[in-house]
C-alpha cells in the first residue's frame, strides 16, 4: 500500500468475500471489474477455507476495518488525506471522526452520504465534491459490486486519488451505527451469524456465504 501511494499511479483495492465470489458468476460486468484490483484482500472466512480446499494455501483474512485502519496509519504517517463516500446519513461523516480520534494528526479532505444511483453516469456534484478537495485516497462504501463498479468507472476522473478501495460496511461499524461480532465470534469464523442474529433481513446475503459459496467451491474442485 505504500508503494501504491509512492508510485504516482492510480490504484483500485478490492476486499472480495464470499458473496462478492457468487456475485460475480451472474455478473460478468463484475467478474471483470473484481478481476482488474490492483490487490484483493481476502474477507470472509470462507475465502480461507477455500484457498486451503482448493489450492492447499493458507491466507490471512483481512477485512474492510482492518484495511482502513492499516491505510489510515500510513495515511497519518504520511500526511496522505482520505475521502469517505456511501453509508447513510451522516455515517461517513462519523467514520471520519472515528479515525481522528484513533489517528489524531490524519486528514480527512471530506466525507459524502448521498445515495448514488448510477455509478457510471454519476451525478457531476459528486465528483466535484471529491475533486476539490484533491484527496490521495477514496474509501468507498456502495455495497459490493456497486462500490467497485463505482470505483473502475470514476477512478480516472479523480487524478489526486492513488488508492481507492472499496469498504462495504465498514463505515456502518467505525462510526458505530452498527456492532461489530466480539472478538472471539470474530476469530471462530461465526460473524455471519452474528450478523444474521442482528440483521435478519441479511437472510440471502448468508445464504449465498454459507450454502452457495461452498457449492461453488465443491464444483471448482
Amino acid at each position: 500500500m505504500r508503494g501504491m501511494l509512492e508510485s504516482g499511479k492510480q490504484h483500485f483495492i478490492a476486499t472480495p468475500n464470499p458473496e462478492f465470489i457468487v456475485l460475480a458468476q451472474k455478473d460478468k460486468e463484475f467478474f471483470n471489474i473484481l478481476n482488474s484490483a490492483s490487490m484483493s484482500l481476502p474477507d470472509g472466512i470462507g475465502m480461507l477455507f477455500a484457498n486451503i480446499f482448493l489450492y492447499k494455501k493458507i491466507i490471512h483474512r483481512i477485512t474492510g476495518n482492518d484495511a482502513i485502519e492499516m491505510i489510515a496509519g500510513i495515511a497519518e504517517q504520511k500526511k496522505y488525506s482520505i475521502y469517505l463516500l456511501g453509508g447513510d446519513r451522516g455515517v461517513p461523516q462519523k467514520a471520519g471522526e472515528a479515525l481522528k480520534k484513533k489517528f489524531p494528526n490524519i486528514k480527512i479532505s471530506g466525507a459524502y452520504d448521498e445515495s448514488i444511483q448510477d455509478v457510471k453516469n454519476v451525478e457531476a456534484g459528486v465528483l466535484e465534491n471529491i475533486q476539490k478537495t484533491n484527496p490521495d485516497i477514496l474509501f468507498v462504501a456502495l455495497g459490493h459490486g456497486k462500490q467497485e463498479k463505482f470505483i473502475f468507472y470514476n477512478l480516472a476522473k479523480l487524478p489526486t486519488v492513488k488508492i481507492a478501495i472499496g469498504v462495504g460496511g465498514a463505515l456502518d461499524y467505525l462510526s458505530g451505527a452498527k456492532k461489530r461480532a466480539p472478538k472471539f465470534i470474530q476469530k471462530i469464523g461465526l460473524e455471519w451469524a452474528y450478523r444474521f442474529i442482528a440483521e435478519p433481513k441479511r437472510w440471502k446475503r448468508i445464504v449465498d456465504a454459507v450454502i452457495v459459496f461452498p457449492y461453488l467451491v465443491l464444483r471448482g474442485r
